[in-house]
């Protein structure tokens, strides 16, 4: 594990973060996965495994507040998730990369796709948690993933909403899940 110092509030806090590297031969390209609340980075084991072994650069970073990183007392927010998502790619010298996230981490890839357009490849995010959100600034193709049986973040107040907020001019696709739960891609099913 590994550590980027970021600074909220006017207190310095450390963010772990995971930089795997291609376990089979490289293609160039980095994924970043964004965890949701009450999770931490490495429940994304075997998504790690499989995306290094295809030849991916991966990281993954522990949210403020979760996993190994500081757990302040403060206000936590998506919209901070996803500028420290930008902060880490920065940090790492990555120009471009795909983003994949679930449930408030789904939330985080839609805002950080709609703030930072230049860093952001594409987006996934996955049965999405973001109360409101206007994503008519993503440019980035972008595949909402959602589960019809999803009790946390139902389909009809969080990822179709959002997905109709994403412009026409840009590359998406909307998949549901039929019988899906929140937790649709972290199953074998």
């Amino acid at each position: 594990m590994t550590y980027l110092d970021v600074s909220l509030k006017g207190e310095d806090y450390r963010m772990a973060y995971m930089d795997v590297h291609p376990t089979g031969a490289s293609n160039g390209k980095t994924v970043m996965l964004m965890h949701g609340s009450n999770f931490f980075g490495e429940y994304f084991y075997n998504t790690i495994e499989a995306l290094s072994e295809a030849g991916f650069r991966v990281v993954v970073p522990d949210r403020i507040g979760w996993g190994k990183s500081s757990k302040p007392l403060i206000p936590y927010s998506i919209s901070r998730m996803a500028a420290n998502a930008a902060k880490l790619l920065d940090h790492l010298g990555v120009e471009r990369a795909a983003i994949v996230g679930h449930s408030m981490g789904g939330g985080g890839v839609l805002i950080a796709a709609n703030k930072y357009p230049a860093e952001i490849q594409a987006a996934i995010p996955f049965t999405p948690w973001q109360p409101a959100g206007d994503f008519s600034q993503v440019v980035a193709p972008t595949l909402v993933m959602a589960g019809s049986a999803d009790r946390v973040a139902s389909v009809s107040d969080h990822a179709w909403p959002h997905y109709q907020s994403i412009p026409e001019s840009t590359i998406k696709v909307f998949l549901e899940i039929d019988g899906g739960s929140h937790f649709i891609a972290d199953t074998s099913r």
